[in-house]
């Protein structure tokens, strides 16, 4: 499937929520990808829990007295030549925000299965 609507779909519907806090979604998005493998609903959902998670940093940098403008970047784009790549290049995804940042004790631990810094 084209990756590009379920991401084009979680900012759009975010953006409309995140609104009324101040936050804006801007998105930089090819008009269309390589097919990747996989269901557009789960990558839908990925894109909806990173830019919630951007939210989040954004809030807690607001709280801790930080200027955070309330602006998240939804990134994607294709690269390819590189030796693993598959053929015709990968697709890549970021989302970027100006909020509080990770610490490096959190940072060594965000691949971890469950990790979590929320205390909820």
């Amino acid at each position: 499937f084209d990756p590009v609507p379920p991401l084009r779909r979680a900012a759009t519907l975010l953006d409309r929520h995140f609104a009324s806090a101040g936050i804006r979604i801007d998105t930089d998005l090819p008009p269309s990808l390589p097919p990747v493998a996989g269901r557009a609903a789960q990558l839908e959902q990925v894109a909806l829990n990173l830019l919630s998670n951007a939210r989040d940093a954004i809030e807690e940098a607001r709280e801790a007295g930080r200027t955070a403008a309330g602006h998240i970047t939804l990134t994607a784009w294709v690269e390819g030549g590189r030796p693993g790549d598959p053929a015709g290049g990968a697709a890549f995804i970021a989302v970027a925000d100006d909020g509080i940042g990770l610490s490096p004790d959190v940072a060594e631990h965000i691949f971890e299965p469950f990790f979590t810094t929320k205390t909820e």
